[in-house]
This record gives C-alpha cells, sequence and structure tokens, in this order.
C-alpha cells in the first residue's frame, strides 16, 4: 500500500479513484438543492456574498427595508441523524446500491473512549458524519437542504420573481432574509422547528441580527449582534 498519496495507484490511501464511483453518485444527489453554496464545485464564499448583496440592492432601490438572521448550526457535522439522513436520500431516487454501501459504512461506526491506560466497552456511533470524509460534504447537502426545502414553502422572506432568496446557506452557516421583522420571525419560527425534526442545533452565542435600509445617497445598515434572534417581533 502507497502511504505518499501517489494518486497513480488506486490502492493509495490518498488516492481518489477507488472513491470515484461512489464520490460520483454522492454528488449526483446534492444535484438540485436550493442556494447550496458550500461543499460545491466551483461555488464559493464569493457567490453567497453576491447573491445576498444582490438581494439587499434589489429591495432597497425599490424602497424596502431588509431584516437578516445570521445562525450558526452547532456542530452540525457529530449532529447527522443516520436514519434521517438515509431517509432524505431515499426521496432523492438514490440508486439502492449506493445507498446501501452508505448504510453499511455508518452502521459499523464505533468508539472506545481512553482515559489514561483505561479503554471504555465499544459504543455504537447513532449520528455524525466523518469529518474530512469524501462523502461528507455531499451528505450534508443533502441533510441540510431540508431547511431551505420547508422555507420555500411558507411562501415568506424575500422573493425575487418567482425565486426564494429567503434563505441561503454556505456550508453550515444561514442567512434569512426579510422585507419585514414578521416575515424574519415566521422564517426563524420554521427554523427552530425544522431543527428539531433534523436533530440540529443553532449556536445562539453566534446569532445576529441586521438590518438595511434605503437612503437617497446609499444603503445603511445596523447590527444588532447579541440580539436573542428567536424572539424577533415578539
Amino acid at each position: 500500500m502507497h502511504l505518499s498519496g501517489d494518486r497513480r495507484h488506486t490502492t493509495s490511501i490518498n488516492g481518489p479513484r477507488p472513491w470515484c464511483p461512489v464520490r460520483w453518485r454522492a454528488q449526483y444527489a446534492s444535484i438540485g438543492l436550493r442556494h447550496r453554496l458550500g461543499f460545491k464545485k466551483t461555488l464559493g464564499c464569493r457567490n453567497a456574498i453576491f447573491a445576498v448583496r444582490n438581494v439587499i440592492n434589489y429591495f432597497n432601490k425599490r424602497g424596502s427595508n431588509v431584516f437578516m438572521a445570521s445562525l450558526d448550526a452547532s456542530k452540525a457535522f457529530d449532529r447527522v441523524n443516520h436514519f434521517k439522513l438515509y431517509t432524505l436520500l431515499m426521496k432523492r431516487n438514490i440508486p439502492m446500491a449506493f445507498l446501501n454501501v452508505v448504510i453499511n459504512w455508518y452502521s459499523k461506526m464505533n468508539v472506545i473512549v481512553r482515559w489514561n491506560n483505561s479503554l471504555s466497552a465499544m459504543m455504537r456511533v447513532r449520528s455524525g458524519i466523518r469529518q474530512g470524509g469524501v462523502l461528507s460534504p455531499y451528505l450534508f447537502n443533502v441533510y441540510a437542504n431540508v431547511f431551505l426545502n420547508n422555507i420555500a414553502k411558507r411562501n415568506v422572506g424575500c422573493h425575487i420573481g418567482h425565486t426564494c432568496m429567503a434563505c441561503v446557506m454556505y456550508a453550515d452557516d444561514m442567512l434569512l432574509i426579510s422585507a419585514s421583522l414578521a416575515g424574519l420571525q415566521e422564517l426563524l419560527n420554521e427554523c427552530v422547528v425544522t431543527s428539531n425534526e433534523i436533530c440540529l442545533k443553532f449556536n445562539e452565542k453566534k446569532i445576529a441580527l441586521y438590518h438595511y435600509w434605503p437612503t437617497p445617497a446609499h444603503i445603511c445598515c445596523k447590527c444588532c449582534a447579541g440580539w436573542n434572534a428567536f424572539n424577533v417581533g415578539k
């Protein structure tokens, strides 16, 4: 076995070839996800910033306020529920051969805790996807897309034409965008319900609220960091 990471050898520990068919299937599962700008080829933070700035400019130029809330999912990769992930993959009509491979991998995850010279009993891991894994970014995209689908169904927040721009996600960071505080509160309420449904939790210490309003000369912004975002508008 080559440990140097030589990509010419399919037996290399870091070589991508043995993973290519499975990785391609996982990438296929991520196609069509709404406004997921993290963990995608050719898309990055610049794209997310560009999208958000254009939404703000679009509404401010038409005399509308824009209210935003930034949310951060705490330990998002570690909280992914395996059974919920399998269900979401099946709903996306993933081939059973690929799904069986994923289930086989994650059903055999076990850990042992070492404390000084003592070892605990082996424990089954029922949640979390592997940090740095080849498939993990694609699987997390499918998992977190539940937020975007549920928000789009509520038909609240900022829309440009028939396109819902009420929520933009980059990796595990989420930005909610609304033209009113009441709409922002609805978006936050939906995020609370969905996070409980898929076992994710937001870090309240990292929540920040933003208010953009139009002026004749330029766009003004006020950051309300430290507010309890889940009580906005109440």
